[in-house]
């Protein structure tokens, strides 16, 4: 099985029937969790982080790590603008050194 199918079942053991895991680039992903806060919202992206961390791949021998950014919808604004937000937040995780999981502030 490949590392990114292996790295999918993981984040899914995460996630709610009602929540939606897409691929959307080459290794980025976004996952939709329906009624819920970003404070909750933070603590499944962290709780997916904890669990790829946690994989191992010992042929060829890789350690995998991910970094998540998390951003709530704000009805009143367009899907565009959480996405980018989230995207934001996202690039500052990989800025600070990967492997985390940073809100939009």
């Amino acid at each position: 099985m490949s590392v990114l199918r292996n790295i999918a079942l993981e984040v899914k053991e995460s996630l709610r029937e009602s929540d939606i895991l897409g691929r959307f680039g080459g290794d980025e992903f976004m996952v939709m969790l329906p009624q819920t806060n970003e404070d909750d919202a933070v603590a499944v992206a962290e709780q997916m982080r904890q669990r790829v961390e946690r994989l191992t791949f010992p042929h060829p021998a890789l350690t995998i790590t991910c970094s998540f950014g998390v951003s709530e919808l704000d009805p009143k604004k367009p899907f565009q603008h959480a996405f980018e937000l989230a995207d934001s937040s996202l690039l500052a995780a990989k800025r600070a050194g990967r492997n985390q999981t940073l809100r939009c502030r």
